[in-house]
């Protein structure tokens, strides 16, 4: 077992604390760079395959690509913040960029937890509210009480003129 760290550790070159770092970035980053990272790795992996065939496992081969592939999109993302791009190239720059707005789009679009949630209790939420004519409070309690899901009445109405207004909307405009 200690020589198979041993190997795996000279074939990444990483400490551990930086390969923790590494996981934590694919956790974060948004699902068009982990889509892009994959490809990356099976990249790698075939390459690392040929290369060390019979010496290593393709588990460890395999996660040694993963990590490898992470550490290029990290060093990728990190050329993006420098000031000048006079080393690169225009096809480089153009790739780095768009890699970058889709990263700014997935921070601005981000949605919280409590509005998935909220959009799970949507259909008892509208029944409650259009079939038992609840207020946004008394649906609210519901809620807390019932499924055990807190949320102030303030977010359920601005969801629901969000959504139901747009639903009563379209509604008229189509008549």
């Amino acid at each position: 077992m200690n020589e198979r760290l041993n190997s795996l550790q000279q074939l990444i070159k990483l400490s551990q604390d930086d390969q923790r770092r590494h996981l934590n970035y694919l956790a974060k980053c948004p699902m068009e760079t982990r889509l892009a990272l994959f490809e990356k790795q099976k990249e790698i992996f075939y390459s690392l395959l040929q290369k060390y065939k019979g010496v290593i496992t393709t588990s460890d081969i395999t996660y040694a690509a993963l990590i490898l592939a992470i550490g290029v999109t990290r060093s990728l993302e990190k050329k993006l913040t420098k000031k000048s791009f006079g080393e690169l190239s225009l096809d480089e720059i153009r790739e780095l960029s768009a890699s970058r707005a889709v990263s700014f789009k997935n921070t601005l679009t981000k949605k919280s937890p409590t509005h998935e949630k909220l959009m799970g209790y949507w259909a008892i939420i509208r029944t409650l509210r259009l079939d038992h004519m609840y207020s946004y409070e008394r649906i609210a309690l519901y809620l807390k009480k019932k499924h055990r899901f807190s949320v102030a009445q303030s977010t359920i109405q601005k969801k629901w003129k969000e959504l139901e207004v747009s639903i009563t909307n379209q509604k008229e405009n189509t008549k």
